[in-house]
């Protein structure tokens, strides 16, 4: 299955990075792969990854059971980890899970450009009174927030629900998850040459 829609560049440029710090396999993304993990195992499904760590809020529309963030920040900072729960997310929005997808595609994604004017607390709004995303659309361009010409949602949506993952028990077929130590110059030169990384 491929899928038209592309990150946008800033989110590309940093997709393979991962190729350096260990061993690669998802062809789009990790967020969905690791996502995914807690999804496909065996049957019955056995928890093989409990969180995802990432400040792209996009992890979790790609059904992550639980995301933890500010899990890189330096003691520095003094920024506590937050642990981030989908279907507690879920319960106290009130929404299903392909409402809340809708939600974050109004607010703005990797694959979709925000709708100027809408952030999460109208697309919350929005999402609860209309019974589709193609009616908020329809909406929206009646108005002064008009969705872009290209904004292919659609396609999105379906990146989020069926995202192009390699499966766990695939990954196991195939020797398991490989770590080693990071590849520093290739890594350098991937970020810094590469994808202008300061």
């Amino acid at each position: 299955m491929s899928h038209p829609v592309k990150p946008k560049p800033n989110a590309q440029s940093c997709a393979g990075v991962d190729s350096y710090v260990a061993t690669r396999h998802s062809p789009l993304a990790t967020r969905p792969t690791l996502a995914r993990f807690r999804l496909t195992g065996p049957s019955p499904p056995t928890l093989q990854v409990y969180a995802a760590g990432s400040e792209d809020m996009d992890t979790l529309t790609f059904n992550s059971p639980v995301v933890l963030r500010h899990l890189t920040f330096s003691e520095a900072r003094k920024m506590p980890i937050d642990v981030i729960s989908l279907p507690q997310v879920l319960t106290g929005l009130e929404l299903t899970m392909d409402q809340f997808i809708d939600m974050c595609m109004l607010c703005g994604c990797d694959y979709l450009e925000p709708i100027k004017g809408i952030g999460a607390k109208t697309a919350l709004k929005l999402v609860k009174e209309h019974d589709s995303l193609a009616e908020i659309v329809d909406k929206l361009n009646e108005g002064k927030n008009k969705v872009p010409d290209e904004w292919p949602y659609a396609e999105a949506r379906e990146l989020f629900k069926q995202p192009l993952v390699t499966s766990a028990d695939e990954i196991k077929e195939n020797g398991g998850l490989v770590w080693k130590a990071p590849d520093v110059e290739g890594l350098v030169e991937f970020l810094v040459t590469r994808n202008g990384f300061a």
